[in-house]
């Protein structure tokens, strides 16, 4: 039964072979004009692959300088903090300085302004000349922004 089977195979197979030998110039042909297609079809991809791998160089090379742009951005900022960090001594010296300077102006603004309608009215009784200049003296005082009204307290809290 087995040799049957085999001989039925091998009757088919050489029955099918004419028809098998007729399609294969054909087949061959469909293989061929294939590979020629893969071939053109690689010629043209070629270019487009070498266009990504100048873009993709190309975007390495932005990524390393945009890399080196923080690293330098990172480390002008380390240095602004530590040239920050120590000056903040000189600053607060500074400020005490400023202070203290200011306090002694404020003292000395004081004491002209409570004095300087004193001498003025002293001015003005000596002589009638001198009023121009105590009206002068006045407009100067007026025009310090604030003044006026100091020179006015000070004047009625002798």
């Amino acid at each position: 039964m087995i040799k049957m089977m085999e001989s039925q195979s091998i009757l088919e197979t050489i029955v099918g072979l004419p028809s098998t030998l007729l399609r294969l110039p054909s087949a061959t042909l469909a293989a061929l004009q294939a590979i020629d297609d893969i071939s053109d079809r690689l010629d043209r991809l070629m270019p487009l692959l070498e266009r990504i791998d100048g873009g993709m160089n190309t975007a390495g090379t932005g990524f390393d300088l945009a890399a080196l742009g923080i690293s330098t951005a990172a480390s002008g900022f380390e240095q602004a903090v530590g040239a920050l960090n120590a000056s903040m001594p000189l600053f607060t010296e500074s400020a005490s300085v400023m202070r203290a300077v200011t306090e002694r102006v404020g003292t000395i603004a004081f004491e002209l302004v409570t004095e300087l309608p004193k001498a003025t009215q002293s001015l003005q009784d000596v002589s009638p000349e001198l009023a121009a200049v105590v009206g002068l003296l006045e407009e100067v005082v007026g025009n310090i922004p604030g003044m006026r009204r100091v020179v006015n307290v000070a004047s009625t809290h002798p």
